[in-house]
């Protein structure tokens, strides 16, 4: 046993014990608040109960510390601290990079019984599998957490020493920039904040009844519910493919996770939200727009962080189309030379490393139309999984029995919403 999986237990423990604190200290809590006569006892036993949960969250913070160094020693990249491991196999090796999902399915023992069973080899047996889970909804989350090099830790980029550059960077996928939590219902409901009047003020002291008024500032709140929908798709292979593991790692991996990630990512910027659709960024409303007319893209891109800016928040991301986006990197600066012979502004061919426009990287997807973007903090929006992605394998379709064919199928279930709209804003007519 690794001292990485002895913290880790200890961890899981005792946020199970400072929960049961919590919870004891809360229904205790909620029995004298609206107490008129609360007696010294009674407030012991409440101060006692919250000291208690104090206790376990100082030890929890001990052992998150303690579990991170120890995985730090052993060489063990992922999950990163303070989010132990999922029990569903998850966990890799010291030292040993975590498994795809095509590896994760042809490692499962659903795939090993129908290899052991000898299934494959009988051409009047029907195939089908139980469904197995190779991305719960926590590894929606891991996939991005930024602590490893088989996740969204690959896009920090390492200080740059003079004379080299990091040109193998992938581009941050849009999944990789909203926020992922789960749920456990088939809708979510969730507050979307419409409007916030800051009134905060100077006030000075108060020398009658008529003065030292505090101001009130006013939010207004929507209540929105978003369905979770279902994004799937299958293939068709052979039974002699279905045999070959390494081949079926490499279609769950290549094709049906990138199918799936794909639709989820046009979902997430374009969905009309008419069911089974999602609500996607540019169809929510409340996000600020901005035209081009008469500026240059960059300027109007420039224009549209700004707006994002005077709601009190800070873009992290700027969504473009790749033409829209060749067309700015591709802009000269043509000040004492002929026009058309001047350097690119942004670098010669030979730059590289992470995109930035005005400071802000840039990530290009032909999923959004060319002649739009879309800036924004994209932390503000928020997917949830209510279920990971699962692969299912079945002769039970059309005629593929009599012709030695299995569909493989792959699905998944999200909701998504965007709580601060006035986070994001849409520019046109690039």
């Amino acid at each position: 046993m690794h001292l990485s999986d002895k913290f880790r237990a200890q961890l899981e423990k005792a946020r199970e014990d400072a929960k049961q604190a919590y919870d004891e200290y809360e229904a205790k809590r909620q029995a004298t608040v609206d107490n008129d006569d609360v007696t010294d006892e009674q407030f012991a036993e409440l101060e006692g109960l919250f000291g208690k949960h104090q206790e376990i969250a100082a030890t929890i913070d001990d052992l998150e510390r303690k579990w991170a160094a120890a995985v730090k020693m052993e060489g063990t990249a992922d999950p990163r601290p303070g989010e132990p491991a999922s029990d569903k196999g998850d966990d890799a090796p010291a030292g040993k990079a975590r498994l795809s999902m095509g590896q994760k399915w042809v490692g499962s023992e659903s795939y090993k019984r129908l290899l052991g069973g000898g299934t494959l080899h009988s051409e009047r047996a029907r195939i089908h599998t139980d469904p197995v889970e190779v991305l719960d909804r926590d590894g929606v989350k891991a996939l991005i957490t930024g602590a490893s090099d088989t996740s969204a830790g690959i896009f920090v980029q390492p200080d740059r020493l003079a004379g080299f550059y990091n040109l193998l960077q992938r581009p941050i996928k849009l999944i990789d920039l909203v926020s992922v939590n789960s749920t456990d219902s088939d809708t979510v409901e969730w507050v979307k904040m419409t409007s916030f009047t800051n009134a905060a003020a100077e006030v000075a002291e108060a020398v009658d009844q008529a003065t030292g008024t505090k101001p009130e500032s006013t939010f207004a709140f929507d209540i929105v519910q978003s369905p979770v929908q279902t994004i799937a798709h299958w293939v068709a292979v052979t039974r002699r493919a279905l045999s070959d593991a390494a081949q079926m790692s490499d279609l769950i991996d290549g094709q049906l996770r990138l199918g799936i990630d794909l639709r989820l990512e046009a979902e997430i910027l374009n969905g009309n939200g008419t069911a089974p659709n999602l609500r996607g960024l540019l169809n929510t409303s409340g996000i600020g727009t901005q035209a081009k007319a008469s500026d240059s893209g960059m300027v109007a891109i420039l224009k549209a962080l700004d707006v994002v800016r005077a709601a009190f928040m800070e873009p992290n991301a700027i969504v473009m189309n790749p033409a829209d986006w060749q067309a700015i990197r591709l802009v000269r600066d043509d000040s004492g030379a002929a026009a058309g012979t001047g350097g690119f502004l942004f670098g010669g061919p030979q730059v590289g490393g992470t995109l930035t426009l005005w400071g802000v990287p840039v990530i290009t997807t032909p999923l959004i139309a060319a002649g739009t973007a879309l800036v924004g903090d994209f932390k503000q929006a928020i997917l949830w999984a209510r279920e990971g992605v699962t692969v299912t394998a079945s002769t039970e379709h059309a005629d593929f029995f009599i012709k030695n064919l299995v569909a493989v199928l792959a699905e998944g279930r999200w909701a998504f919403g965007v709580p601060r709209p006035a986070a994001f804003c849409k520019v046109t007519g690039l």
